[in-house]
C-alpha cells in the first residue's frame, strides 16, 4: 500500500511575513483604513490602476498611483490595537517610511457632528496595545505629518482622542476621559509603534457615531438604551446611503475582480508550491500577464 506516500506533499516555503503576503508593491507612503471594503473603495477613489497589495486574513490592501502621480499603498488593520500593531510592525519590515490611519471614531465632544474631520493630535492610551508598547497616558502623532494634514483639511476639528479596547463599554464612552474629543481603538498603539520605529505617523478620522448626543438624549428623559438606538438607526441610515453611492461607483471599476482573481491564483500556487516568496514564480506571472500591462509595473528602486 502506498497510501501514506500518496498523502505526502511538498512543504509549503514559510513567507517572510507571517501575516501580509505582498503580491504588489509597497509605497514608502501607506494609508491605514480598519475595514478591508474601506481600503478597496479608498483604492478605487484614490489610485490610478490599483493592484493588490495583499489579502492574507483578509486584510485587503492595494498599491497604486496617487493623483500627485506618486505610488501609494492602502493597508487595512484590523480592528483594534493588536491587529493594527501587527500590520504596522511588517509594513514597516517591508520599507514603510509615513503611515495615516483614515478611519472613524465616536464623537465625545458635544459641538462634534456627524460626517466631521477629527486629526488627532495625540492619543490618550486607554488600551492595552500601546502600553505593551511602552506608552505612558499620551501618545502623540507626528509633529510634521499632522502639520501637512491640517493644511490639507483646515476644516478638521484638532485635538486629543481617546484610545480603548472594547467597542461596546460597560461604562462611560471612551472610559471617561475628560478632554478628548472622540473614542476610537487604534489611534495610540500606531504613534506609540511610529514613535519606537521612527516612522511619521498621523491620524484623520471621521465622526460616525455622536455619543454625547446619545448622553444628552437620555439627560432629557429619555431612556438611555433607547437614546443609543436613535443615533445607532441614523447612522446606520447615513451608512446605507453611502453605501448605495460608493457601490454604485465601485461596481464600474474591477478591482473585485483583481481581488477573486488573486485569491485563486496564490490557492493554486500554494497547491503547486511553485513559488518560493511571494511576488515570484510562474503562478505570480501569469497572473500579472491576465491583469495586463498595467498590473506589470514595478515600483522605482529606492536608493
Amino acid at each position: 500500500m502506498t497510501i501514506g506516500r500518496s498523502l505526502k506533499s511538498r512543504p509549503v516555503p514559510e513567507p517572510a511575513h507571517p501575516h501580509l503576503h505582498p503580491t504588489a508593491p509597497l509605497a514608502e507612503r501607506v494609508l491605514l483604513p480598519g475595514d478591508p471594503g474601506r481600503a478597496l473603495a479608498l483604492s478605487q477613489a484614490l489610485l490610478d490602476e490599483p493592484r493588490m497589495f495583499n489579502h492574507n486574513r483578509g486584510l485587503w490592501g492595494y498599491t497604486g498611483r496617487a493623483p500627485d502621480g506618486e505610488h501609494l499603498t492602502i493597508q487595512s488593520t484590523g480592528m483594534g490595537g493588536p491587529s493594527a500593531a501587527i500590520v504596522l510592525t511588517e509594513l514597516i519590515a517591508m520599507g514603510a517610511r509615513r503611515a495615516i490611519r483614515v478611519g472613524t471614531c465616536g464623537a465625545l465632544e458635544e459641538s462634534l457632528e456627524l460626517g466631521e474631520l477629527v486629526l488627532a493630535r495625540e492619543a490618550l492610551c486607554a488600551d492595552g496595545t500601546s502600553r505593551a508598547l511602552g506608552a505612558g497616558e499620551r501618545a502623540g502623532a507626528d509633529r510634521e505629518l499632522t502639520a501637512a494634514l491640517a493644511t490639507a483639511a483646515p476644516g478638521a476639528r484638532e485635538g486629543t482622542v481617546v484610545s480603548v479596547d472594547l467597542f461596546y463599554e460597560l461604562g462611560p464612552a471612551g472610559g471617561g476621559h475628560a478632554g478628548a474629543l472622540a473614542v476610537e481603538m487604534e489611534a495610540a498603539t500606531l504613534f506609540a509603534l511610529g514613535s519606537i520605529e521612527s516612522v511619521a505617523v498621523g491620524c484623520l478620522l471621521v465622526v460616525l457615531l455622536c455619543f454625547a448626543f446619545a448622553y444628552g438624549l437620555a439627560a432629557a428623559g429619555i431612556w438611555l438604551w433607547a437614546s443609543f438606538l436613535i443615533v445607532a438607526g441614523t447612522c446606520l441610515l447615513l451608512i446605507g446611503l453611502a453605501g448605495l453611492i460608493a457601490y454604485g461607483r465601485i461596481r464600474k471599476v474591477t478591482g473585485m475582480k483583481m481581488t477573486r482573481k488573486t485569491v485563486i491564483d496564490d490557492l493554486g500556487m500554494l497547491r503547486r508550491g511553485d513559488s518560493e516568496q511571494s511576488g515570484s514564480g510562474p503562478a505570480i506571472a501569469n497572473r500579472d500577464a491576465s491583469l495586463g500591462p498595467s498590473a506589470k509595473a514595478e515600483l522605482p528602486a529606492r536608493p
